[in-house]
């Protein structure tokens, strides 16, 4: 978990495929399942820029519903 801290610290955008794959390079066999495990435990994720479906462009214009519903 240390290990795991350390590599989240120097790269935050990194996901449990990456420190899995920095931890292997550093002689530590682990699993993806069990990094990914340790890192909700210790209430880690990946930085990246999530989707936001939801939002209305603000040029758009917004439509009255007109139906009688």
């Amino acid at each position: 978990m240390r290990q795991i801290d350390e590599i989240h610290l120097a790269y935050p955008f990194y996901g449990s495929r990456k420190i899995r794959d920095e931890l292997f390079d550093k002689g530590d066999d682990i699993g993806r399942d069990r990094v990914r495990r340790l890192m909700r435990r210790m209430g880690i994720e990946a930085l990246y820029v999530k989707p936001r479906l939801s939002l209305a462009h603000p040029g758009h214009v917004k439509y009255p519903h007109l139906s009688g519903g």
